[in-house]
Formats: structure tokens, C-alpha cells, sequence
């Protein structure tokens, strides 16, 4: 996360850049273990694709963030 998500958004000084990019990041870890469970588990539904692909974006953008914001703390990426 910290390559994807923080470095950009402390290139860009962008916090709100960070979290979209790691949405993007745990939509596509997630989105690949959901749909690969499509295809394996019985009873796997898509109603459990979504809820369970928004639950693993939901934690990922506030630490994106959170690391853009001690990044700059340090002194890191424009002011």
C-alpha cells in the first residue's frame, strides 16, 4: 500500500488521492478472491461478492490517508 496508495498522494500532496487509490487496490485483491470463490464454493452468491468486496474497501482508504498525513508530518512530498 504504501507504493500504490501514500507515495502518490504525497507526489501529488493529495490525501483524498491516497484512499481512491487504495479502494482501487483492495477492489482488486478482493475482486479476485470473490470471483475466483464464484466459481468454486457452492451456495456463493453475488450478494456475498458485494457485501464482501465493499467490506475489504471499507478499511483500506483511512490508513491510505492516514499515511499520506505522517508523510507530510515528516516532511514529506510537496507542503
Amino acid at each position: 500500500m504504501p507504493w500504490v496508495c501514500v507515495a502518490p498522494g504525497l507526489r501529488e500532496g493529495s490525501v483524498v488521492l491516497a484512499p481512491g487509490h487504495g479502494l482501487v487496490l483492495r477492489f482488486l485483491a478482493y475482486g479476485t478472491c470473490e470471483f475466483t470463490n464464484m466459481t468454486t464454493p457452492k451456495g456463493w452468491s453475488w450478494s456475498m461478492v458485494a457485501v464482501d468486496t465493499a467490506w475489504g474497501m471499507a478499511p483500506t482508504g483511512t490508513p491510505a490517508a492516514v499515511g499520506v498525513l505522517a508523510g507530510r508530518a515528516l516532511g514529506l512530498g510537496p507542503g
